[in-house]
């Protein structure tokens, strides 16, 4: 079903993807010149409802699938899409997008001494229910002074935009959002509570969301990106170019095929040919206009290993 009558095959996409996967389509037909693939970066939400309806024969996504996406995959076929991680899509050229966008991030109010956080350590503030139990006061991430008993201020965009799209409820356990959220209008909203005010916290989402918008030069100065870490003894992260930050958004392939099922034979071979070194490489000569960041090798390793 996802033939069009050239015999070309249909691919929807995410936009912000398009540039790397348009490059390795052409990498891919110079090994298969019988197959050829028609990109169609349209976009993460009408990319994955082109896969459920089988339309696309697989789903190139700038971030990870969310939660309502995926539910209505599997109420259609009985079964989540099998999924790939080729790389992450962050901090773009700031010559492109000055000064610089930064990913899905949390930040805090620049008077704030908190060096930097953990994820569990986040999911604990932002979400209830974690383990260690809910984290309420400052004091108990270790700030002292003015902030040592005072509660945690938590800001979150009403609206669904960046900052949910990429990390929605996976990143931090897939709990409900803590009951203090105040639940402010956008991300734009997020970080001028954030900045006015010294006990606030709050996740943003590509940051600054225009560079036409009067007052980011303002905000930018009352507060600061949090340094994160997937744990304490990993690198904690500042999300500058080519440092993956644990809320940035994935590079992930969505394929409609059972899990543990194989993929067609044509797609098990795309996929290793992203996984490759030449496909990782080419990931990584898109990285100073587009932001993109390869796998580690140890990740390359474990996609792959999903291929057998």
């Amino acid at each position: 079903p996802y033939l069009l009558p050239d015999h070309t095959i249909y691919v929807l996409a995410n936009d912000l993807v398009g540039p790397y996967f348009d490059a390795l389509d052409d990498l891919f037909t110079r090994t298969h010149p019988n197959i050829k693939i028609h990109l169609n970066p349209l976009g993460s939400e009408p990319a994955l409802a082109a896969l459920t309806s089988n339309i696309s024969a697989f789903t190139p996504m700038g971030r990870d699938g969310i939660r309502q996406d995926l539910e209505g995959f599997r109420a259609l076929h009985g079964y989540e899409p099998q999924s790939f991680l080729i790389g992450y899509d962050q901090s773009p050229d700031p010559d492109i997008f000055p000064p610089g966008k930064v990913p899905s991030a949390i930040w805090i109010n620049a008077r704030n001494p908190l060096p930097k956080i953990t994820t569990a350590l986040a999911a604990r503030i932002f979400t209830t229910g974690a383990p260690g139990g809910d984290i309420t006061t400052w004091s108990q991430l270790g700030d002292k002074g003015e902030w040592a008993h005072r509660e945690i201020h938590i800001y979150l965009p009403a609206k669904r935009d960046s900052a949910f799209l990429f990390i929605d409820h996976n990143r931090l356990g897939n709990r409900p959002w803590s009951p203090r959220v105040e639940w402010v209008d956008a991300s734009t909203d997020v970080m001028a509570a954030v900045a006015q005010d010294p006990f606030g916290i709050g996740i943003v989402g590509y940051w600054p969301p225009d560079p036409g918008w009067d007052r980011q030069a303002e905000l930018g100065s009352q507060a600061k990106l949090l340094a994160m870490a997937e744990d304490e003894d990993a690198h904690y992260s500042y999300a500058t170019p080519g440092d993956p930050y644990p809320l940035t958004g994935s590079i992930r392939v969505y394929f409609n095929a059972a899990p543990g099922k194989p993929l067609e034979p044509w797609m098990a071979e795309y996929m290793r040919l992203a996984l490759s070194r030449e496909g990782q490489d080419l990931l990584k000569s898109l990285a100073a206009d587009n932001g993109y960041i390869p796998l580690e090798p140890a990740q390359v390793q474990t996609e792959l290993a999903k291929l057998h």
